[in-house]
């Protein structure tokens, strides 16, 4: 699972993936919260100028091509054969929930040509937080 598209949380995948594949040889489920940024940057106010793009975490597309199988959930679930819930997305509601002052998100426009980088304050980690790991075989969830 996840939780959520910083790149501390999804820097290592295309390498577990791939290692998983071949030591194992069989797709692994990546379960994900479908609103993935199309790239996220800091553009400090007052000028709001985007002074950096921030590390870039893997397409769905990549993820496929890794070995894994995506599945995009925006609400609580149940994986591993029902026996962990997975939260879905939780709103940031206390004082130091809010977020990377300056935080913006890239979105392309409809017909892939440019596209316009938007405010995004209060939900900087996609607006989800919740459990983060990997089911390492039966029985083991760690």
């Amino acid at each position: 699972m996840i939780s959520h598209w910083h790149a501390d949380h999804t820097d290592g995948l295309l390498s577990f993936l791939d290692r998983r594949s071949q030591e194992v040889g069989v797709k692994t489920i990546v379960d994900v919260h479908p609103n993935r940024p199309t790239a996220r940057g800091i553009a400090p106010p007052p000028s709001g100028k985007v002074i950096c793009q921030l590390p870039r975490g893997p397409s769905f597309e990549e993820i496929e091509a890794h070995g894994g199988t995506v599945e995009k959930h925006r609400d609580g679930h149940a994986v591993a054969g029902g026996t962990v819930w997975v939260s879905g997305e939780i709103p940031r509601v206390t004082p130091f929930e809010t977020g990377l002052i300056g935080g913006v998100r890239f979105t392309p426009n409809e017909d892939g040509d440019g596209g316009s980088w938007s405010e995004e304050p209060v939900s900087f980690g996609a607006g989800s937080k919740s459990l983060t790991g990997f089911m390492n075989g039966p029985g083991y969830y760690g």
